[in-house]
């Protein structure tokens, strides 16, 4: 399965978007320890409007993609004393939208 959430400019909101990418990479390195993790990702959204008179976007897009043997990984990873304590509230800050997929189709060279 793999977990996606999804944040913008505003709902991050105190944060910086620096500060979002900060709190992103020790989410990885925290998720990356727990058993069941297979890989993680953070990107920011390459098809989204540029202002160029700021040099930066309105409202980036960015998301947090990791992949898990399966969900009841997922969920127990979720429930660690550090990753409750660094994680989620990186998490709160994702758009209220569905996180969690079970893969239905792979390319030939997947794991």
């Amino acid at each position: 399965m793999f977990a996606v959430a999804r944040f913008t400019t505003t709902s991050i909101s105190p944060w910086s978007e620096s500060e979002l990418c900060e709190h992103a990479r020790r989410a990885l390195e925290l998720l990356a320890g727990r058993p069941g993790y297979l890989g993680g990702r953070f990107g920011v959204a390459t098809d989204q409007d540029f202002d160029r008179a700021s040099g930066s976007t309105p409202n980036s897009v960015y998301a947090l993609v990791t992949e898990w043997e399966n969900v009841g990984s997922y969920r127990r990873a979720l429930s660690g004393f550090e990753i409750k304590m660094e994680v989620v509230p990186l998490l709160s800050r994702a758009l209220d939208e569905p996180g969690g997929f079970e893969e239905i189709a792979l390319t030939a060279d997947s794991d």
